[in-house]
């Protein structure tokens, strides 16, 4: 079950960045929640009052499409790599994800979210 809680994680994580609900994407994050985004934005954002400042700066991509995951879980801990494409106006990307995650009160939260490009596709050109 807890497989299919982190699958379905995933899929409500990328619909909330899609329609650019923010206060929904930050609760998916425990309270004391890092987004290390370092590799791609140049910033670290910590606790809920920062990644909202933080979501609320990002490009606005055009969609999110999870197209694997896979988790290992200990107890009330796991970690997960989402290979993940994202698409914005200038082109697309593949982005991997990787989560430490945690249980809190019942639902599994993202404690730990790095991601790093793996490749781009420019926007077509129009005719």
């Amino acid at each position: 079950m807890d497989k299919l809680e982190i699958h379905e994680l995933a899929a409500r994580y990328a619909d909330l960045c899609d329609r650019a609900d923010w206060d929904a994407v930050v609760d998916l994050y425990t309270a004391d929640g890092v987004f290390d985004a370092q590799d791609v934005y140049g910033r670290v954002a910590t606790g809920h009052d920062d990644l909202l400042d933080f979501y609320k700066s990002f490009p606005t991509a055009i969609a999110h499409h999870p197209t694997s995951l896979y988790s290992t879980i200990d107890g009330d801990r796991a970690t997960a790599r989402m290979k993940m494409l994202v698409f914005f106006g200038s082109g697309g990307f593949s982005v991997n994800y990787d989560w430490e995650l945690r249980g809190v009160d019942g639902e599994w939260r993202i404690a730990r979210q790095s991601i790093a490009v793996q490749g781009k596709l420019p926007a077509a050109k129009s005719a």
